[in-house]
């Protein structure tokens, strides 16, 4: 863990402080080459020095695949899903000359689909699958909202959903591992996660879960967005990028107020008191 972990774990515990609500943690290892026991027990360790405790016991990605697969049956009897042939370069070469905004929130090129591209009737060939965002949106029929209790957010009543600014995302790839999107929906209403807290870069995302969740007709739960720390370049802290792990800090001689100060949290103080007292509607 690095300080922008930290920053996003301290903000998770002082919302649920302020909800009086529990800290639920849980491991996402479907990409097993960068979840192994050493780096699990790091983060236990990191957690535990920065004051923070957890609801007993760990959930684990792994331990849910029955209900993703569960999940993608009833899509597939739907047929909300279906098999992406399209390749890359064969998307970037047939949107050359349109005029919409065929880019992701992620600035990765939108798909839709294709005529060609065939509904799934089994789920055992190797090819990824996509969401058809379209039809899953005429079986609904109805807008869909979100509430974000961010500091950036709070004070909206709600927020409109715009699940087609992703397209046909992917929901299983190639290895039969469930996509974000996908996981995320089932992991939370299996663990009955009513105030999901996360960092402002995953935002967006929240427009095709919240798809998802009618879909599955699961409860939705309220969102919290925090912000991101960034670099001096005002680039996104990541362990990619090198950043300083908390590991290192310590060996330092960092102690946690020293995180909070680096991280700033306190400058949130006002909007977590406002939680707290309910001047927030929650």
């Amino acid at each position: 863990m690095h300080l922008g972990h930290a920053f996003s774990a301290l903000f998770v515990k002082k919302i649920a402080e302020s909800l009086n609500a529990k800290f639920i943690l849980r491991i996402d290892n479907l990409d097993e080459t960068r979840s192994k026991d050493i780096y699990i027990n790091q983060i236990y360790e990191d957690l535990k020095w920065l004051g923070i405790d957890w609801e007993e016991p760990v959930r684990f990605q792994l331990d849910n695949i029955p209900l993703y697969k569960k999940a993608i049956n009833k899509l597939q009897d739907d047929e909300l899903i279906y098999n992406a042939k399209t390749k890359n370069k064969e998307q970037k070469k047939s949107l050359l000359n349109t005029n919409r905004d065929d880019f992701d929130p992620d600035g990765n090129l939108i798909f839709f689909k294709k005529i060609s591209e065939k509904f799934i009737k089994n789920n055992n060939d190797l090819a990824k699958k996509r969401f058809d965002t379209n039809q899953a949106l005429k079986n609904i029929n109805s807008d869909l909202f979100f509430r974000d209790l961010g500091p950036k957010n709070y004070f909206m009543n709600s927020i409109k959903a715009d699940p087609l600014k992703w397209g046909n995302p992917i929901l299983l790839n190639k290895d039969g591992a469930a996509g974000y999107n996908l996981s995320v929906v089932i992991d939370d209403s299996n663990q009955e996660v009513t105030h999901v807290t996360r960092g402002e870069d995953l935002y967006e995302t929240t427009h095709i879960q919240i798809l998802l969740y009618h879909l599955f007709d699961l409860e939705i739960p309220k969102y919290c967005h925090h912000p991101i720390l960034k670099d001096k370049n005002g680039k996104k802290l990541s362990k990619s990028k090198n950043s300083i792990s908390l590991k290192q800090l310590r060996s330092e001689g960092t102690n946690v107020s020293d995180i909070i100060r680096l991280t700033k949290l306190d400058k949130y103080n006002d909007y977590f008191e406002k939680l707290n007292k309910n001047i927030i509607s929650i």
